[in-house]
């Protein structure tokens, strides 16, 4: 029994033991590892108060070198004067130091001092430069707003003069359309004259038709009253040229300013350089025309064009080579440097409209050239508003505000040639040609269109007429009526009148 005891007691010690040793293992690597991390925490803490020391030390040097700066421009409040007091005296005591950048500081300290002590009497005070300034620019604005006073002013004179002149013109312009409208009112009346003696004329003609059945003898007397008729025509006429010539179209000279210079001239006088480009909308193969005119007095050297010219390459952007196509007088009055070119039809910065009325014979052999004309006003830039179509007599567009000039070709004539019996359709046609014609004159004036001639026209934009070409002076009318109007119309009007006088004499 004690034997069993003795050998239970020394097996619980081993297990004390044994547990006892296990114990003093954990509890000492355990110690171990706590005082290994407190370490580390004492080391981050000893960073971390390091580095807000650096971040302070920092802060109040910047903070220094701001203050330094801006108490070199004068303008510190009264707290900043006394930080910067302090941290300079620790500046200069060596105990606020920055960190690479130092230097650099250092010698932009020294040298703004040095500037600042060398240039003391003419460097101004910020402040005082500010207050200066300012007090220039209120002097300034005042100025200014005095010379918008005085522009106010002037504009508003000139307003009335403009005022005044528009009125001016006005009046002059009604006195023109006036005097317009009586010359259609009297070319009316006249060509109702006309209509109404013709008209007689015919009821004549019919009568000597009849008369010269019943007796030859009378054939004398009614020649008589045609040649008489004929003769009021002829004076009709005459009276309507001479009013024509009383209520001539105002000149274009007058209502367009030149628009460029001749500046060179070759010698043999064929090539011209003209003072207008690519930047006046200018191109090569337009065909652009122009009048060349004297410069002279005030920019007229004559009332009629020294010659004319047509662009045929255009070289830069205020400079182009033309073609001299005409010369009025190349010994005595030769085309040179300075001349003016006039087109009152064309314009660098915006389209011309023109409206065209009566018989375009360019070339004067009696054909209507219109297709042809208006061609060559579109390559010119030129918009044609309205046109009378002589093929069917009839007004194709319209005459508005936009139209600036009524171009006036050939118009019908009445002469001995003509046949003026009742129902002839060359003479009506010419009639009713003669009435739109009339109707487009008026339409022009009532909304103040110039009306100008044709020959007068291509002369002022420099048009080169056909060598040879004359005014036909409307007797290329005949050429426009239709062939059905004038021959199987007339032929059959005709066969029917014969029928009847046939039909009567049977009777009798």
């Amino acid at each position: 029994m004690p034997a069993n005891k003795g050998g239970e007691s020394k097996q619980g010690l081993v297990i004390f033991l044994v547990v006892f040793v296990l114990l003093t293992l954990i509890l000492g690597v355990t110690t171990y590892y706590g005082y290994a991390g407190q370490a580390e925490l004492q080391k981050a803490a000893a960073d971390s108060k390091k580095d807000a020391e650096s971040a302070k030390k920092d802060r109040e040097w910047y903070k220094f070198v701001a203050l330094q700066l801006k108490g070199y421009t004068g303008d510190l409040t009264k707290q900043e004067n006394e930080e910067l007091a302090v941290s300079r005296e620790r500046y200069l005591a060596k105990q606020l130091t920055g960190g690479d950048d130092q230097a650099a500081i250092d010698n932009l300290f020294k040298d703004l001092q040095a500037r600042l002590a060398k240039d003391a009497t003419t460097i101004e005070p910020y402040r005082q430069r500010v207050a200066r300034l300012e007090e220039e620019l209120k002097n300034t604005r005042a100025s200014l707003q005095a010379e918008k006073n005085t522009l106010a002013k002037e504009r508003a004179e000139h307003a009335t003069l403009i005022a005044v002149k528009e009125a001016e013109l006005q009046e002059a312009k009604t006195n023109y359309q006036k005097a317009q409208s009586d010359y259609v009112a009297l070319q009316q009346k006249m060509a109702q004259e006309l209509s109404t003696r013709l008209q007689e004329f015919g009821n004549i003609s019919d009568e000597l038709a009849k008369s010269q059945k019943k007796a030859s003898t009378d054939v004398g007397n009614l020649e008589k009253e045609k040649n008489r008729l004929l003769s009021d025509i002829k004076d009709q006429n005459e009276a309507r040229e001479k009013l024509e010539r009383k209520l001539t179209p105002p000149d274009l000279q007058k209502f367009s300013a030149p628009k460029g210079k001749v500046v060179d001239v070759d010698l043999r006088g064929q090539l011209a350089w003209i003072n207008l480009g690519s930047a006046d909308n200018i191109r090569t193969q337009q065909g652009l025309t122009f009048s060349i005119f004297g410069s002279g007095v005030a920019g007229r050297g004559s009332n009629e064009p020294k010659g004319a010219l047509e662009v045929v390459e255009v070289r830069g952007p205020h400079l182009s080579m033309a073609k001299i196509t005409s010369t009025a007088d190349p010994r005595n009055n030769p085309i040179q440097p300075g001349d003016l070119l006039v087109n009152p039809a064309w314009s660098p910065t915006m389209q011309q409209h023109v409206a065209i009325a009566g018989l375009i014979d360019i070339t004067g052999d009696g054909r209507d050239q219109l297709d042809e004309f208006m061609r060559a006003l579109a390559r010119q830039n030129i918009i044609v508003d309205a046109y009378l179509d002589l093929k069917e007599a009839a007004v194709k567009g319209k005459i508005d505000l936009k139209t600036d000039y009524l171009i006036l070709g050939d118009q019908p004539e009445f002469t001995a040639n003509t046949p003026i019996r009742e129902g002839d359709p060359r003479f009506e046609r010419k009639i009713e040609i003669r009435d739109k014609i009339a109707a487009m004159q008026t339409d022009a004036q009532r909304l103040g269109v110039t009306i100008v001639p044709l020959r007068r026209f291509v002369a002022l934009i420099g048009y080169q007429l056909p060598r040879g070409a004359r005014s036909t002076s409307g007797f290329g009318y005949d050429s426009q009526i239709p062939s059905r109007a004038a021959n199987g119309e007339a032929k059959e009007g005709g066969k029917k009148e014969k029928a009847k006088e046939e039909k009567k004499d049977e009777g009798k």
